[in-house]
């Protein structure tokens, strides 16, 4: 069974290089286009990692790292949120399903550990804002705003 196959585990010291190069690999395609350094990718990772280390996983298919997911704790009106800061399958692993089933065990830990809304960002062209949707996640009529400093 493919749901058997995949596997949420926490990130161990020596899997760090795998996913920043996963990182860098994923968010330099379409729709993204960033260009990130090794250095500031692995300071972008050890922030999530300092942020909510219980919250983040290495996403495993037959015990070999395929990409991650992390999130950040908060509270709000509604309850325990969790923040999905990010949720990356490596290109040649997605469309088979994997994604689906790490999405519901990383919702399925959440549900144990009590809390009540999972919330993200998507960028409307990318394949995952659809991916999403059809995941019951809801557009919200918020606007992401941002300024250069």
């Amino acid at each position: 069974m493919a749901g058997d196959s995949i596997t949420l585990e926490r990130l161990k010291k020596n899997e760090l290089k795998k996913i920043v190069d996963i990182m860098i690999k994923e968010f330099s395609k379409e729709p993204y286009n960033e260009k990130w350094s090794r250095r500031f990718a692995l300071k972008y990772i050890k922030s999530l990692l300092k942020n909510d280390p219980k919250l983040f996983f290495t996403i495993k298919h037959k015990g070999s790292i395929i990409g991650f997911i992390s999130g950040a704790t908060y509270w709000f009106a509604h309850g325990k949120s969790c923040y999905l800061e990010e949720f990356v399958i490596e290109e040649k692993h997605q469309g088979k399903g994997f994604g689906s089933i790490a999405l519901k065990k990383f919702e399925r830990i959440l549900k144990n550990r009590g809390y009540k809304v999972l919330e993200l960002n998507a960028n409307k062209k990318a394949r995952s804002f659809n991916f999403y949707k059809k995941r019951g996640f809801k557009e919200l009529p918020w606007v992401l705003l941002r300024k250069v400093l």
